[in-house]
This record gives C-alpha cells, sequence and structure tokens, in this order.
C-alpha cells in the first residue's frame, strides 16, 4: 500500500526513531525509514543540520519537546491487554463510572497534549529547516532503496 510522507510524518518518523526500546529489527527498521526520509527531503534533523542558523538556539527547545513528547503517559500506557482491569472495574457498579470518568479525563488530556506538542514541534521545524511542502511516497522511498512495507510489526516480538 502506497504511504505518503510530508513534513509531519518526517517529524514523527524522528521522534519514532528516538526510541531505544524494542526489538533491533524495529530499531534497525526506524532508523533506516528516518535516514531514507531525510535523504528524500534534503535535510539532517540535527543541530549540525539546521539550515536556518539564525534560529539554532531553538533545537535545545525542538529536542525537549520531543522527550516531553515521549514522555506522555496515562494510566493504562502500559497494558498490552487489560481486559482483566476492565473485568474487575465492571464489578464496581456506580463507582465504576466515577473511576471511568477520570479515566477518560486523563486519556483525552494525554491526546491534547500530544496533539499541542506535534503542532509546536511542526512549527520548529519550519523555524530550523524552513516551510517544506514535499510528499514523498513509498514509492520513491523503494526507488532510493528503502522498502517501507517491509516494517516489522511488535507483536511478532512479545
Amino acid at each position: 500500500m502506497e504511504k505518503y510522507y510530508n513534513r509531519m510524518a518526517l517529524i514523527e518518523a524522528y521522534i519514532t526513531n528516538q526510541n531505544p526500546y524494542g526489538h533491533e529489527d524495529i530499531r534497525r527498521f526506524n532508523t533506516r525509514r528516518l535516514a531514507a526520509l531525510e535523504q528524500a527531503f534534503d535535510l539532517n534533523i540535527s543541530e549540525a543540520g539546521i539550515k536556518n542558523k539564525a534560529n539554532r538556539h531553538l533545537w535545545r527547545l525542538f529536542s525537549a519537546t520531543i522527550d516531553s513528547y515521549r514522555s506522555i503517559r496515562t494510566p493504562g500506557s502500559n497494558f498490552m491487554d487489560g481486559s482483566l482491569i476492565m473485568k474487575q472495574i465492571d464489578t464496581l457498579g456506580t463507582q465504576a463510572a466515577t473511576l471511568c470518568s477520570h479515566w477518560q479525563a486523563i486519556d483525552s488530556a494525554a491526546a491534547a497534549s500530544k496533539h499541542s506538542h506535534l503542532a509546536m514541534l511542526d512549527e520548529l521545524f519550519k523555524l530550523l529547516w524552513g516551510e517544506i511542502s514535499l510528499v514523498v511516497t513509498s514509492q520513491q522511498l523503494k526507488q532510493r532503496g528503502f522498502d517501507d512495507t517491509q516494517e516489522p510489526n511488535w507483536l511478532d516480538y512479545e
């Protein structure tokens, strides 16, 4: 299936590549995808690669915003399967509604925070590397030697 990569997809690939956890196959794929995208967009997301040197001090804010984005969590963030917890909550009667209401509020706040972080990263990206309207396709990446259809499924490594 053909994928389309715009500036935001490039930012998200950079964020994903910052994750040191997971299976080596997944880390290798993420690193190769980012390298292919950086080549296609003709840039390097690094302090040394900043194109607008007048704004180079914003690199620290860009990096800090990524760290902040990656730390956003909810009570259920680490549950691969929360069915036992949900079964227990179902037995709580009226208390379940209150508990679930708070949980939903936390989930909503986390989603809003993620959205705001990505919007801020997009603005910082434009200040550091400029406005990029280019869209790169899977086929273009494949022509550069990267096949995005070979993305490992993390469920295969659990």
